[in-house]
């Protein structure tokens, strides 16, 4: 399943990141929110009949209290179990289907996945949306034996998240540097330029810092060459 684009009418309970989670979610599952601060996305996966019961994590008391107390308030605490904790060793025990890790680093992600290698049962589902170092977090994913499913951007504020949907299939694979750098071409969907034009002035940026200290930049000049490409494809498909 893919995660569709955000929809921006009506009344928000979400931002429209995790909005974009939640309708890729399939109905049924157990889901496992890692970090979940307030208890957002959780809360509305119950509320709106998508999950029966969710796992609300978070590793500081303050914002699971606050979670706690927005159950409480919808009656539906008893939907809920709620565990401070760090990572995710602790919530396989009970065997959720599917993680929700979002708003963090890919190099905190990586970290979160790796404390819990040789634990996670084949099959389990992530949603991960890293607000930085994603190419980092592909490159973990593919060699750890997490299969990604498909890729998605969703703009907000002015503002370009990704998520990705992996599975961990325990099947490690290797990929070449532009697909960890931008991902893999066929995980199309309209606001896939947007990312692909941040990536790009992330990349001159780069270029220019390390040429004016005197480094190589034959590796960003190549990825450069690579994404001016696929960007220009783009464009070719949408005149």
């Amino acid at each position: 399943m893919s995660i569709s684009p955000a929809s921006n009418s009506g009344k928000k309970d979400l931002s429209d990141r995790l909005g974009a989670i939640a309708r890729a979610i399939p109905k049924g599952s157990l889901v496992c929110d890692i970090g979940s601060d307030h208890g957002l996305l959780p809360l509305f996966l119950v509320k709106h009949g998508i999950c029966p019961q969710v796992l609300v994590t978070d590793l500081n008391a303050f914002p699971l209290e606050r979670a706690k107390s927005a159950f409480a308030k919808n009656a539906l605490s008893d939907r809920a179990r709620f565990l401070q904790c760090n990572g995710i060793a602790e919530p396989l025990a009970f065997r959720p289907d599917l993680f929700v890790i979002a708003g963090m680093s890919g190099k905190t992600i990586v970290q979160i996945l790796a404390e819990a290698e040789g634990k996670i049962p084949v099959g389990t589902r992530f949603f991960l949306q890293p607000m930085t170092k994603d190419a980092a977090l592909r490159r973990y994913l593919y060699a750890a034996g997490f299969a990604i499913q498909n890729e998605t951007v969703v703009l907000e504020n002015r503002k370009v998240f990704l998520i990705l949907d992996a599975v961990f299939d325990g099947i490690s694979r290797t990929a070449n540097e532009a697909v960890l750098a931008f991902g893999e071409t066929k995980f199309a969907c309209p606001e896939r330029a947007a990312y692909y034009k941040k990536k790009k002035e992330s990349l001159e940026i780069q270029i220019r810092g390390k040429e004016s200290a005197g480094q190589s930049v034959l590796h960003e000049k190549h990825l450069l060459e690579t994404l001016c490409g696929v960007l220009g494809g783009l464009n070719h498909e949408n005149q």
